[in-house]
């Protein structure tokens, strides 16, 4: 499985190009890493060995994400920030089987699912983080205050807001995930003791 990456946060408002009205600006760049073996122990033991590493920790696949805001503060009687948008770049690293007609029709038939499975999961992600980015959108462009630097300080601690609840969502996701994660075929058939052929000794006459 995976957990939850921070998003790295540019603070300073810039220019952007604009995307669709009403929807933050957002790319998905998705990232592959070979796995190959005779069994499916041996694709989860690939998977533990090239696998990407997440707070620390080794996962099947991951989805990172950097965020940046722009717009332009117009100051008059009072300072506004005039098209504000939040622009949003994603990476997702998944396995991708490098050799499927080494593997026994059982394990190559789990695979499939399971690789689906960490895709699904990844794109949730996605799709939690950019729920985040709309909530961000939706508060930032109601700030007003006397001057630039109080709408400036207003939007930083909106962000720190939103960036908290949206950890704490994509934790509740990958919590709940992960008895699913752990059912999957797959990783069941991947996990289980290897069986043992036992010999008995010759007795003697």
């Amino acid at each position: 499985m995976t957990c939850r990456s921070v998003i790295p946060f540019v603070a300073a408002l810039i220019l952007a190009s604009p995307g669709a009205r009403g929807e933050p600006i957002q790319s998905t760049k998705y990232v592959y890493y070979a796995v190959s073996g005779k069994s499916a122990a041996d694709l989860h033991r690939a998977m533990m060995r090239s696998g990407p590493r997440v707070d620390g920790a080794q996962a099947y696949a991951s989805a990172s994400a950097t965020a940046s805001q722009s717009g332009d503060l117009i100051q008059g009687a009072s300072c506004r920030v005039n098209n504000y948008r939040v622009k949003l770049e994603f990476t997702i690293k998944l396995p991708k089987l490098r050799n499927e007609a080494k593997l026994p029709s059982l394990d190559r038939g789990r695979w499939k699912p399971f690789a689906q499975f960490l895709k699904r999961h990844e794109e949730t992600h996605r799709s939690i983080w950019l729920g985040c980015a709309r909530t961000l959108e939706k508060q930032a462009r109601q700030v007003t205050a006397k001057t630039c630097a109080q709408v400036e300080r207003k939007l930083d601690d909106i962000w720190n807001k939103v960036r908290k609840s949206c950890d704490a969502k994509q934790e509740a996701f990958d919590r709940a995930e992960r008895s699913r994660l752990e059912r999957q075929p797959f990783i069941v058939l991947a996990l289980q003791p290897k069986r043992k052929t036992s010999t008995k000794a010759a007795s003697s006459p």
